[in-house]
């Protein structure tokens, strides 16, 4: 059962080798194919992948297609070559040696299963279905703002305690189901990847945990946290250097799954959208006044006699 690897890179040259290295040495002795996607990539990301591993395929997309197309686009390739299930992994992921085969495990173990995720130690990967004090204090910009920050971390910690699902009281080897897991490794046999008609392509970036969650529950599907399936993630590389482009994306997709899949009233999924702007905005007014006073304070200490 060949197992098809889709990694989706954007500007990710400093992170791609050791990612595909990661997976190459995982996936060694074992049927599989691999794919690189390059989202338009201004850096060197497609150059030193080609370099690197000259036998592998890259596909370069004419432009930023985002997440969900990106990865359609991979998994076109992966499905044609016949593999039979589809891991998609972002470029800052490292996989241990056991993680591919043990997600692959807990797919064939779970018939009823159509997608599953592992976990990063340290990180609560899977969550329940979020409410709307959930979008705004566990994804969003308002919890960020220092002048806000004390006031609503009580709160922030209430909506993590009941919205993240805690495994210290799971049993270590068996899948999970629950109701989203992180998108920066996910595995689908491709028959519930077929079924789904793959991923939404009505987002950039952002939700599409939650949105393939509600397609796949719709098909009768379920998707399984696998709590021994650990891997290695460097956070939001590539979305941290356009901060407030980056949450304005975010904001769209919520609008856009809190609508068209959990049918929020329009004026509920409006508030959310200006609320997580609107802090946004603030964020980043606050962050870049307090470099541009951080940097007055280094002039005026280096004008010192």
């Amino acid at each position: 059962m060949p197992l098809g690897v889709c990694i989706l890179t954007f500007e990710s040259e400093q992170f791609i080798i050791k990612c595909v290295s990661s997976v190459l040495a995982a996936l060694q002795g074992s049927p599989h194919h691999i794919v690189i996607v390059d989202n338009h990539s201004t850096d060197r990301s497609v150059a030193v992948v080609r370099q690197a591993f000259p036998d592998l395929p890259v596909i370069v997309n004419a432009s930023n297609l985002g997440y969900a197309r990106g990865n359609n686009v991979g998994a076109k390739y992966l499905i044609t070559m016949g593999c039979d299930y589809l891991a998609f992994l972002n470029p800052d992921v490292l996989v241990n040696r056991d993680t591919l085969h043990n997600l692959q495990a807990a797919l064939l173990n779970a018939p009823s299963a159509g997608c599953v995720g592992g976990v990063v130690p340290g990180l609560k990967p899977f969550r329940h279905k979020p409410e709307f004090l959930d979008f705004l204090l566990l994804d969003g910009s308002l919890r960020y703002v220092p002048f806000v920050r004390r006031l609503l971390n009580p709160l922030v910690q209430i909506r993590s305690s009941a919205n993240y699902i805690a495994l210290s009281d799971k049993p270590d080897q068996s899948a999970i189901p629950v109701y989203s897991v992180s998108g920066a490794c996910i595995m689908l046999p491709v028959t519930a990847f077929t079924t789904i008609n793959g991923f939404d392509e009505g987002t950039f970036l952002y939700a599409e945990e939650f949105i393939m969650s509600e397609r796949l529950r719709s098909a009768g599907l379920q998707v399984c946290g696998v709590p021994y399936a650990k891997y290695e993630h460097t956070c939001s590389h590539s979305t941290g250097k356009r901060e407030l482009l980056s949450r304005y994306t975010q904001a769209k997709s919520e609008y856009y799954l809190t609508r068209q899949y959990y049918r929020w009233p329009i004026m509920k999924s409006a508030v959310l959208f200006f609320v997580q702007c609107t802090s946004a905005l603030v964020l980043v007014a606050v962050r870049l006044v307090g470099r541009g006073v951080s940097r007055l304070r280094n002039s005026a200490a280096r004008a010192r006699p």
